[in-house]
């Protein structure tokens, strides 16, 4: 449990950077340089936080859904 928590510590420490896999492993993308991305990492764990275990193409989809309710409520809005 102390080994679990220094690694802890150490994943959040700033200016290091960590390998993001964009498919993740588990989900069986590959550790090639195509689909890795170099990130600090908090930005890295925020990722994690975020968006869990979603692949690129998955977290583009459900950004361009949260866009296209967020318009269809401005549009509401104007025709009120």
């Amino acid at each position: 449990m102390k080994n679990k928590n220094k690694r802890k510590r150490e994943w959040v420490k700033e200016g290091k950077t960590s390998p993001h896999h964009l498919t993740p492993k588990s989900r069986g993308g590959s550790s090639t340089t195509s689909n890795l991305l170099n990130m600090d990492n908090r930005r890295h764990q925020a990722w994690h936080l975020i968006f869990g275990n979603k692949t690129l193409p998955e977290i583009i989809n459900l950004l361009e859904r949260v866009l296209e309710i967020k318009e269809e409520e401005r549009f509401k809005k104007l025709l009120q």
